[in-house]
């Protein structure tokens, strides 16, 4: 995660009273909640917000991917994507398949 980061230079923002704030709302867990990112660099904007969920409000919220991209097989092969560790890092966020 932190070659990703040193990357990109992930910046979180809400808005709330009318006012851009920085960070991540907070977000009570009782109510349903779709965070979408906008994946403009190979999709790594992901795994950021579930990290800085964990870091801001110590909580772990689900990420969805493209199922191939839980293949063995790179399905951009031979391209190096996902980027090697992702598959672990999948599996320590326990992340799920989009189904339709």
């Amino acid at each position: 995660l932190m070659q990703a980061r040193s990357w990109v230079s992930p910046v979180f923002l809400h808005a709330a009273h009318g006012r851009i704030m920085p960070g991540l709302p907070i977000v009570d867990p009782g109510v349903p909640l779709l965070l979408v990112g906008n994946h403009q660099l190979f999709s790594l904007d992901g795994i950021f917000i579930v990290e800085e969920f964990l870091r801001e409000q110590q909580r772990l919220v689900t990420a969805m991917v493209y199922p191939p991209l839980l293949d063995e097989v790179s399905p951009l092969n031979p391209l190096p994507y996902p980027f090697p560790g992702s598959l672990e890092l999948f599996e320590k966020f326990q992340v799920k398949p989009v189904s339709p």
